[in-house]
């Protein structure tokens, strides 16, 4: 019998969230021990190894949009992953120094020459996942990839920094972390893993892969051009700098939106258009009220966020999160309605829009560049492009759905409210208290006790409005019909 949707969901949330604050707090400790230095070498070897893990085949969306995959279907789509993952390998730690270079940081070739080891271990990791997902078993998917990042990050990538190994602790971290994730998720399903190039839904398998995996290149991409621009118009310090603004940022949205994302999307490749659209407002809604209070007092007081997390050796990374820190909500509705597309099969139309997105995107980077802009501006434009690839994908998620504006407004209006009254307040507050002389933890002490006053007004306001009742439907019917499957 599968597993339970909400005991399914409450893994998914938990597990994403011991994570993220697993990946904060060692973050945090990590910078205060390696300096931005360190991580503008490694953080152009993540780069490029994270471009080259989204070139794939995409076999691990395309075997959840399946239902039920056979062993056959399993077969081709670990081939195809081990495959295209391999090569992509052998060109990285090959052409390591020239891709280091065109980066702006020669230094980081040796790192990711060793790097480009993680390729093969997260194409077949994928497999696993992809099959636990259609299990609803989140347990096993979350705890899978919580141990071994304290393994790699605790464990081991501490006590290296602490011996003076600089940018070599996190490649090593990293590559402990992605080993033991992929083994654990292997034994857990113990899938085929026999070679099969030939397959009677090899085409229909490819070309649904192929949209999802475009998809998530122009997603990355969207995600990396302004650090590319900041390393071609800065130092590696800007560098550093910038991708620890987003490091902070960026850690607790991706587990909230893979939290609900990754939950979401086995359910609705089993739902009717009606629950479809229930389901999708109810989910949005709760992300803006979980997201939106956060964000805002995030982006409103980024300059004390920063002092209290990294140290006063950081404060760079303030103006540069304000912007960063107002994308996120974007970046989560963007995420959740990626699902939704692809359980309609309209994943065309997502990759198409994702793409449009990205290419402008390119665009203003390269204008950046020519104009060597600050960090700074290019965040401001980074932000502006995840608004726009947000109200882009909602567009195309009405579309194929069926529901309104109207409704998802309506339903996002108190989230919206609160959120532009917590960023205000917290910018307020900030300003108010730099003349105090408080320490920075007690200031934000005193900002975390404003925002979680008006997240429960938000909280109060949307339930009054009925989307829980809503959700709670959803999520009771779609339980039934998974233990009667």
């Amino acid at each position: 019998m599968p597993h339970s949707a909400a005991s399914g969901l409450g893994w998914n949330a938990a597990g994403q969230a011991i994570r993220a604050i697993a990946q904060f707090i060692l973050g945090a400790v990590l910078a205060r021990l390696l300096g931005p230095d360190a991580f503008g070498v490694v953080a152009v070897a993540w780069m490029t190894v994270s471009f080259c893990r989204l070139i794939d085949p995409g076999m691990g969306s395309t075997l959840v949009r399946l239902v039920d995959p056979s062993p056959h279907d399993i077969r081709f789509a670990c081939t195809m992953q081990l495959a295209v993952s391999s090569v992509l390998a052998v060109v990285c730690a090959v052409a390591a120094g020239p891709i280091a270079g065109a980066l702006g940081d020669e230094a980081a070739a040796p790192h990711l020459r060793w790097m480009a080891l993680l390729l093969p271990l997260f194409a077949i990791s994928q497999i696993g996942n992809a099959l636990l997902e259609l299990r609803m078993d989140f347990r096993t998917i979350q705890l899978a990839n919580l141990v071994p990042y304290l393994v790699g990050y605790l464990a081991v990538g501490i006590p290296l920094a602490l011996a003076g190994a600089g940018a070599w602790t996190l490649v090593v971290a990293a590559l402990i972390q992605t080993a033991l994730t992929t083994t654990w998720l292997y034994l857990a399903t113990r899938h085929p893993i026999a070679p099969r190039v030939r397959h009677p839904r090899a085409r229909a398998m490819l070309t649904f892969g192929a949209h999802t995996s475009g998809v998530s290149l122009a997603g990355f991409l969207g995600t990396i051009l302004d650090q590319i621009a900041v390393s071609r118009t800065g130092t590696a310090t800007d560098l550093g700098h910038y991708n620890r603004a987003g490091a902070l940022l960026s850690a607790p949205t991706l587990a909230l939106g893979n939290a609900l994302g990754n939950w979401l999307y086995p359910m609705l490749v089993r739902m009717d258009a009606r629950a479809k659209r229930r389901a999708f407002v109810a989910a949005a809604t709760g992300l803006m009220v979980v997201a939106g209070v956060p964000f805002a007092m995030l982006a409103g007081a980024s300059a004390t966020s920063v002092a209290v997390v990294y140290g006063p050796g950081w404060q760079a990374c303030a103006a540069i999160a304000t912007p960063l820190a107002l994308a996120m909500p974007g970046w989560l509705l963007a995420m959740l309605a990626s699902p939704l597309l692809w359980s309609c099969n309209a994943a065309s139309s997502d990759h198409l829009r994702q793409w449009i997105v990205t290419a402008l995107l390119a665009a203003a980077m390269v204008a950046a560049v020519i104009a060597g802009a600050g960090p700074v501006s290019i965040a401001w434009v980074a932000m502006a492009a995840v608004w726009l690839r947000a109200l882009l994908l909602l567009d195309a998620a009405r579309r194929v759905s069926g529901w309104r504006w109207r409704r998802l407004a309506s339903s996002l209006s108190p989230a919206v409210l609160f959120a532009v009254a917590a960023f205000g307040c917290a910018r307020w507050l900030e300003q108010l208290t730099q003349g105090w002389h408080w320490p920075a933890v007690a200031i934000l002490a005193v900002l975390v006790a404003c925002g979680c006053l008006l997240m429960v007004l938000s909280v109060w306001v949307t339930l009054r409005m009925g989307v829980a009742p809503e959700a709670a439907r959803v999520l009771t019917g779609w339980t039934k019909r998974t233990a009667q499957h």
